[in-house]
């Protein structure tokens, strides 16, 4: 399962002009927390839904880190949490080995009365997942995530 890590953010203050679309203000200059999941996948559907974090209530994701290994299909995938499975983006993909930068940008979707992407804040605590698409997975291969994010 994910294990919680505080880390240090040693960006500038303000260094993005638009700083306060991204993250509350009084977050700027705060910490990012990151949560890190890792497993060999084999012989996975194309549609599973694999639980990759869970963040506390007040948490903004930042970004999600995927690393994977080579898998002999062309498995794509979307970071999301129950409620949409694609709040995060877009995994594009996976046939060859490589690292993903998942994020959104401001304010870049909106589901019903949801803002989704950068800058969504969390009221409970949630499970966050990687559904997989595209085709199956079906040779073994790594696949890692470091899930960023902020809390009150």
């Amino acid at each position: 399962m994910a294990t919680d890590t505080e880390a240090t953010n040693f960006a500038v203050k303000n260094a993005i002009a638009s700083a306060s679309d991204f993250l509350a203000r009084s977050l700027n200059g705060g910490q990012i927390y990151c949560q890190i999941d890792y497993d060999e996948v084999d012989s996975i559907a194309s549609g599973s839904t694999l639980m990759i974090g869970k963040v506390p209530k007040g948490a903004t994701i930042v970004a999600c880190i995927v690393a994977h290994g080579a898998g002999t299909n062309a498995v794509t995938g979307t970071i999301g949490d129950a409620d949409s499975v694609a709040r995060w983006g877009a995994v594009t993909t996976m046939a060859a080995a490589g690292v993903q930068v998942v994020t959104k940008a401001p304010d870049s979707e909106t589901t019903g009365s949801i803002t989704c992407g950068m800058g969504y804040k969390y009221t409970k605590e949630t499970n966050i997942y990687l559904t997989t698409g595209g085709a199956d997975f079906d040779s073994d291969c790594f696949l890692g995530t470091a899930l960023l994010y902020t809390r009150d």
